[in-house]
């Protein structure tokens, strides 16, 4: 792919352009086998330009494996990729020789923005201007993550299995080969191998395109069926038979298929002590199932890889990617199985946390947003090591406590009972403390204060702090008033046929009973305690004729 500028859209510029050599918008998409050169165009603030020289990707999930990326130009940001709000991840490929201007950074190579994700493995960044693995500039860069492993780069940069080293290539204008004594030979991640059986190299170039070696008409397209643990005598189911008729047969073989033919392989699911453990497609994983189906757009070679028994940990349950505010406790968790001991080893954005420990879980506590990033465990024995999935740990900045409503202002009357309520927001868990007169009332540390039975002594001002692990804040004051008053209970007729009066009113204190026969001229009958808030006066029934009874408050 050469000479593309890109999708255009309307700027202020005249036209942006966005994916030199490629568009690509949604996931589920791979690219394999490209040679991707000379893309994009254009100058800031001059004329129109492009965002991603090479590639523009935008959403999910884009793959790029066995390609080569070289003098692709973008004038905003990622010379050779550039990925928005998805994640994009590169096996054996060489990015060389790209650049782009300065433009809310300088980032030449491969950029991230707007949450974006990239993985690096077995790759070699080095020549391109400005950044070799970065992200567009604030504000830009926010939830973008970058992640390199067993890559070569021209770049202080962590990741495992990183190196800084010229590539020593055998001649760079005939397609970036190794040479044999390049620091990236055999350099690769472990878990993947060439097509000649030995650990991966670091890098790509034009001599291992896949290339056919038996088939001579151009639309016919080689599946070579190879097994590791044995390295021999599997055998594989193949469906349909292929142009000569065949089909079944025992690694290693090869058989050929017009191309878009989809060709389903079963591998045997355990062959004498050894089990099925994974499909390799050019030394790249694609499946643990043993049966598995490939189109022939070209020629493929697939791997059926074994390990010894059950010894091999295994991963039964993945970490899962999390959202948390600063300052939370986070736990990530796997679960494997295999031979005794297992050991695990976390790491975040491919940089090992600390040495191996025989506990299944990693708890962060106090998280911070320098965090955030992506987590990996290998799971390790005496039988090899897996890794897990990548989990996502997302960390948002804490908030205040903000109290959104609160009264203050409250009347209620003797003996009823008060409520005080406040409502607030902010980053979880709130807690509360509630306080009377300046003091902290004991116990009182919900969001709501009750009181069952209101007593003159619980006037007053009331105020209440809201607190969480980022700060407090206190609420106005709401002024609690007390209103005191006395009253009768209906009055009853007790067994001996008396009239029994019933008074209420503030506890501790003392009521008067007076009496009147005509409204007007008022005498004190007694004085009683009012005992919990309440009191009884007896009357004779003999005695009761026409009379008024009234309470007087004693304080």
């Amino acid at each position: 792919m050469t000479g593309g500028t890109g999708k255009p859209f309307n700027s202020s510029y005249g036209h942006d352009y966005y994916g030199g050599g490629f568009h690509v918008s949604g996931g589920g998409v791979e690219i394999i086998d490209c040679y991707i050169h000379a893309n994009g165009k254009g100058t800031p603030k001059v004329d129109s330009g492009t965002f991603g020289g090479g590639i523009y990707h935008h959403g999910e999930e884009l793959l790029i494996s066995n390609c080569i990326f070289a003098d692709n130009y973008a004038w905003a940001s990622g010379g050779a990729t550039l990925t928005e709000q998805g994640a994009i991840t590169f096996y054996n490929c060489t990015i060389m020789g790209n650049d782009s201007t300065n433009f809310f950074g300088y980032q030449g190579g491969v950029s991230v923005a707007n949450n974006g994700d990239q993985l690096l493995v077995n790759s070699i960044i080095r020549q391109n201007g400005g950044s070799q693995v970065g992200a567009f500039g604030p504000p830009y860069n926010a939830g973008c993550i970058s992640a390199v492993e067993y890559c070569n780069v021209e770049q202080d940069i962590d990741g495992l299995g990183v190196i800084n080293s010229q590539p020593l290539f055998t001649d760079e204008s005939n397609g970036f080969e190794l040479a044999p004594n390049s620091p990236g030979k055999n350099a690769g991640d472990p878990s993947i191998e060439d097509k000649d059986g030995t650990r991966s190299d670091i890098g790509f170039s034009i001599a291992n395109w896949n290339k056919p070696d038996k088939v001579t008409d151009t639309s016919l397209h080689a599946l070579t069926v190879a097994s590791r643990n044995p390295d021999s005598g599997v055998a594989v189911t193949v469906s349909p038979a292929d142009q000569n008729g065949q089909a079944d047969g025992t690694t290693q073989f090869t058989r050929d298929f017009p191309k878009g033919t989809e060709v389903t392989l079963t591998a045997e699911q355990t062959v004498g002590a050894n089990r099925f453990k994974q499909w390799l497609r050019n030394g790249v994983s694609i499946g643990t199932d043993p049966t598995v189906t490939v189109t022939m757009d070209y020629d493929r070679t697939l791997r059926a890889v074994y390990e010894a028994g059950s010894q091999s940990p295994d991963i039964v349950s993945q970490p899962v990617e999390q959202t948390v505010a600063a300052g939370s406790t986070v736990t990530f968790s796997v679960g494997a199985t295999g031979s005794e001991p297992l050991t695990y080893r976390w790491r975040r954005n491919g940089v090992f946390l600390g040495p191996a420990t025989e506990s299944t879980t990693l708890t962060l506590r106090n998280a911070q947003p320098e965090q955030a990033g992506i987590y990996r465990v290998v799971v390790t024995n005496a039988y090899g090591e897996v890794m897990s999935q990548a989990a996502k740990l997302t960390i948002t900045e804490p908030k205040l406590p903000a109290i959104t409503k609160f009264q203050t202002e409250i009347t209620v009357g003797l003996g009823q009972k008060l409520e005080l309520k406040v409502e607030a927001t902010g980053t979880a868990p709130l807690r509360y403390q509630w306080n009377k007169d300046g003091k902290p009332v004991p116990g009182a540390d919900s969001s709501m204060l009750v009181i069952d039975d209101v007593q003159a002594s619980d006037a007053g001002s009331y105020s209440v702090l809201v607190l969480n692990n980022t700060g407090a804040t206190l609420s106005n004051t709401a002024i609690v008033t007390i209103t005191t008053s006395i009253r009768f209970e209906p009055p009853t007729i007790n067994a001996n046929g008396n009239l029994v009066l019933k008074a209420k009113g503030p506890k501790n204190s003392s009521v008067t009973f007076q009496f009147s026969y005509d409204l007007e001229t008022w005498n004190e009958q007694l004085t009683l305690p009012l005992l919990n808030g309440t009191t009884s006066f007896t009357i004779p029934t003999k005695n009761h004729g026409k009379l008024f009874y009234r309470l007087k408050l004693v304080e």
